[in-house]
């Protein structure tokens, strides 16, 4: 039989006891991200470009903003996607002069173009429309809308395989982690036709450069490796052949 003044004691000794559960400790980590200096773009910078024997770099365009990918069509327009901006421009040779073909996309980044169309990807949606013959672009229709989340890596790159399927690179979350999904840190494979997508490689950090052999039709592809680690414990990053994730 519980005593009155035993019930007593157990009450005042209740607070603390729920007060010691609470109470933890406070870690923070100092992190750091290195971001490159910005220099403005002069002749010194091009003549510091290494390019292969017989090959020669030129200036284009100049003052573009935030360019980040690019898309050449048939007729040599050059269409660029500018993340910060939000937009798309067209530029035309012999016409310094950028135009903007499409705005208010927070994201965009990925660009390709096939068959006159153009298609372009945001965080988590894959667009398409038509080219006009004046480098305009019809409207935009969404034929994906529920690509995974970004997280660190957030931008996503687009390319066309020799069978007509738009391969698609979404990121890993963050810098090295087990992934809620299998479509993050992976390349994924659309199907124009039916809209199906699977998953063409993983385990991908971030391969944001990718293409295939023109003869043996192998996708080849740049990823990149984990940060904050050091140039010697670093595991290494580079260019690399990748097949199927089915076989």
């Amino acid at each position: 039989m519980i005593t009155k003044a035993a019930l007593l004691v157990g009450i005042a000794l209740f607070p603390t006891v729920v007060c010691a559960q609470q109470e933890g400790v406070l870690h923070k980590v100092e992190t750091n991200v290195f971001r490159p200096k910005h220099e403005p773009f002069n002749e010194d910078v091009l003549k510091r470009l290494k390019v292969p024997e017989g090959f020669e770099v030129s200036v284009f365009a100049r003052e573009l903003g935030n360019a980040r990918m690019m898309a050449v069509a048939e007729d040599g327009t050059v269409y660029v996607t500018r993340p910060e901006e939000k937009d798309v421009i067209a530029i035309k040779e012999g016409d310094p002069k950028p135009h903007m073909v499409a705005s208010d996309h927070d994201g965009i980044h990925g660009i390709a173009i096939r068959d006159g169309r153009i298609f372009l990807a945001t965080v988590h949606a894959v667009m398409v429309a038509d080219l006009n013959e004046d480098g305009t672009i019809g409207k935009l229709e969404t034929i994906v809308d529920d690509l995974p989340d970004g997280g660190q890596h957030g931008r996503r790159t687009l390319a066309f395989a020799p069978d007509g399927a738009l391969h698609i690179n979404v990121g890993s979350s963050c810098d090295a982690c087990f992934e809620s999904s299998d479509e993050k840190a992976a390349n994924l494979r659309l199907d124009l036709k039916d809209k199906k997508r699977t998953v063409f490689a993983k385990g991908l950090r971030n391969m944001l450069g990718f293409d295939w052999h023109p003869e043996t039709g192998l996708m080849w592809g740049v990823d990149h490796g984990v940060d904050h680690l050091g140039d010697e414990r670093r595991p290494p990053a580079g260019l690399g052949q990748f097949h199927h994730a089915g076989g």
